[in-house]
């Protein structure tokens, strides 16, 4: 896997912000939810649970349900991670602490690249995202198997970024990719 680096135009910013505050309402949601349960009923929530729950409580977010989905998943990872480190630290905490910020997701069935842009779905009746490619990465990812798509803010350069994970099958093929997209 290699991860490539495309800066987003500023004039997305206000609707990758709008995506990222959705992503982070949907996390935090779920953190609620299975805390909630966990202190009312005593019993951890399956993720499966947790995800027909937000999917159903999320309709009307305007988000591709796989982007949704993702944000219960990472919920999980984390509390997995809880579940792990309490066999070594008993005084371990579970996620407890909303988040202010959380990065959108875009599984593979969400990515497309079209005519020089990287088009990420947002689901049926919603506009999607549009990043237009550099002229360098538009025939190289025409040709790969892009899995992931990430939608990050650099604090260091004050903007938006896409990092997309992608299927590299040999080393070789790495160098053809320009340094300042790795």
């Amino acid at each position: 896997m290699l991860t490539i680096k495309i800066p987003v135009p500023s004039r997305l910013n206000n609707i990758a912000t709008k995506l990222n505050r959705a992503s982070r309402r949907i996390y935090n949601k779920t953190l609620s939810v299975v805390r909630k349960i966990y202190q009312k009923k005593g019993f951890w929530p399956s993720q499966n649970t947790a995800q027909k729950y937000i999917l159903r409580w999320a309709v009307n977010i305007p988000m591709h349900t796989h982007s949704k989905q993702a944000m219960v998943q990472q919920y999980f990872n984390a509390l997995k991670s809880y579940f792990a480190g309490r066999k070594e630290n008993s005084n371990a905490k579970s996620p407890y602490r909303t988040k202010k910020y959380m990065p959108t997701i875009w599984k593979a069935s969400a990515i497309h690249v079209k005519n020089n842009k990287l088009v990420l779905s947002n689901g049926r009746s919603n506009q999607p995202f549009i990043v237009p490619l550099p002229n360098v990465l538009v025939e190289k990812l025409q040709h790969t198997s892009i899995k992931l798509a990430k939608l990050v803010w650099g604090d260091r350069n004050q903007r938006y970024h896409i990092h997309l994970s992608v299927e590299v099958d040999v080393i070789s093929s790495i160098s053809e990719i320009p340094h300042k997209f790795r």
